[in-house]
């Protein structure tokens, strides 16, 4: 009995983690000034009108420190969405940052986001 609540918990804190995941990979890419791999990222069915635009403001945040410390995650006929939030450090001040994800093909994808005041839809 025990092994099978082990392997729950598991489960439970692993799919907790995707969004957090996925949030602080997208916030490295922008620090690494890969914006364009950033918004690659975000999943097509959710990618901004001006891909271009968006990686040019996302250059413009100079992050230099991310903190993604908060996860939702709900489910809902068969279709999981989450989010995940923290601070971020951009040209020296420290802001707050949110994602809102949706699980798609079993991956955590961004759908939208907003970093002080650089947002996708």
């Amino acid at each position: 009995m025990l092994l099978g609540i082990g392997g729950c918990t598991f489960i439970f804190v692993r799919a907790a983690l995707g969004p957090i995941n996925e949030a602080n990979d997208f916030l490295a890419d922008v620090r690494d000034g890969n914006t364009t791999a950033a918004v690659d990222a975000i999943a097509p069915v959710c990618r901004p009108g001006d891909p271009a635009g968006v990686a040019a403001d996302l250059g413009g945040l100079n992050i230099t420190e991310f903190n993604m410390n908060d996860t939702t995650i709900n489910s809902s006929n068969g279709e999981s969405t989450g989010t995940a939030s923290g601070s971020v450090v951009s040209n020296g001040v420290a802001t707050p940052a949110f994602f809102e994800l949706r699980r798609i093909d079993g991956d955590w994808r961004i759908c939208s986001f907003q970093i002080g005041p650089v947002s996708s839809p």
